[in-house]
């Protein structure tokens, strides 16, 4: 039963993710917003991060076998540590990203579009953390955990994106966008 509630939470959770980032790549494109485009990259990466939880809970909910006599639990926790490296890397391109949209000095488009989906992103994140955090906490599970605490942590990077984007939209200050996805980055790396 344990197991499965954590197998059921990952594969929601990919889902979700997936349609996210569906969601903010096109949105990004039709934008030009390099803070969206960050947050789609975070949430690709978060996406492969799901994917390798799953993976992870559905093999470490096998029982102990022959070759592994104390079982396969040990494969969440190297999950754990895949995630950790991923969210390194997101942050590292979004840094390298912002930088150069400040040097370049592209406009927003259609803020409005932003706008929106980095409000249906902090619904969606807020909800689907929150539902990991208790199958997390009822099922042991060290990487649907991590999993958890990753997509809450987009709630505060959609949200810095979402002010940012208000903030362009209405004194057309462009150079808040790198400022703002600059911010997104370091909350990833956070």
């Amino acid at each position: 039963m344990k197991s499965s509630s954590a197998r059921g939470a990952a594969k929601i959770s990919l889902i979700v993710v997936a349609f996210l980032v569906v969601l903010k790549v096109v949105v990004a494109a039709l934008t030009g917003s390099i803070s969206i485009l960050a947050q789609a990259i975070d949430s690709f990466l978060d996406l492969f991060a799901v994917s390798v939880t799953f993976f992870a809970v559905v093999i470490s909910s096998k029982p102990a076998d022959e070759d592994h006599p104390f079982g396969h639990g040990k494969v969440e926790n190297l999950a754990a540590v895949v995630q950790a490296a991923l969210i390194f890397m997101a942050g590292g391109f979004v840094i390298y990203s912002a930088i150069r949209r400040m040097v370049e000095g592209t406009m927003v488009e259609q803020a409005e579009a932003g706008m929106a989906v980095m409000l249906v992103s902090i619904v969606v994140s807020l909800i689907l953390s929150r539902y990991m955090l208790r199958v997390a906490a009822a099922t042991d599970s060290m990487a649907v955990e991590a999993n958890a605490r990753n997509i809450a942590a987009d709630v505060y990077s959609a949200t810095a994106v979402l002010a940012g984007l208000i903030v362009v939209y209405f004194t057309g200050i462009i150079i808040l966008d790198p400022i703002i996805a600059l911010i997104v980055a370091l909350f990833i790396l956070k």
